[in-house]
């Protein structure tokens, strides 16, 4: 079995990937006049970072291991879901509408389940088969909140079974 700080890596290393690298100056001669200009736009105060947010999750079932990332990391909402069909790893992405988005991630941050379900020990076992596994990745500026759930399979909550249903989990196959 796994354990959630790998899931809890993998998470934070999809979402980090490239979102503070910059770009090699690559800074044409410009006449005196525009250099000061652009001087002063270089030396300007970064803009406060957008607020941004990750889901991930993993179900192993009938054989088949779900995974998907949800973000808004590219500023449009999407999810990107890797699983087998007819035993071959196949990735379908969606976009998401910006409503679709929040009734996931709200569906989240609302849920009594999720309230419950939420991993204390960062050295607690990782079950897919027996448990749907989430992690939850929200950075608002320089404030950043990581979150892991591990919900039992058998779980029947209402409210949960419809964030299930908004997640649009495909069919897959061995």
């Amino acid at each position: 079995m796994y354990r959630h700080s790998i899931i809890t890596a993998i998470a934070i290393a999809t979402f980090t990937s490239g979102c503070d690298k910059s770009p090699a100056n690559t800074t044409p001669a410009v006449p005196a006049s525009e250099a000061a200009v652009a001087n002063k736009a270089i030396n300007a105060p970064a803009p406060p970072r957008q607020k941004r947010h990750l889901i991930d999750y993993g179900h192993l079932t009938e054989g088949v291991l779900y995974h998907c990332t949800i973000s808004d990391l590219d500023g449009k909402p999407q999810a990107t879901w890797t699983f087998e069909l007819n035993g071959k790893k196949t990735t379908q992405s969606r976009q998401l509408s910006e409503e679709e988005f929040d009734s996931i991630w709200n569906g989240i941050i609302d849920s009594k389940v999720f309230k419950n379900c939420l991993v204390t020990d960062p050295e607690a076992k990782v079950d897919p088969v027996a448990n749907h596994i989430v992690a939850v990745y929200y950075a608002d500026g320089d404030s950043e909140t990581l979150r892991n759930y591990s919900i039992p399979h058998t779980e029947d909550d209402s409210d949960f079974l419809q964030w299930l249903g908004l997640l649009k989990i495909p069919k897959g196959s061995l």
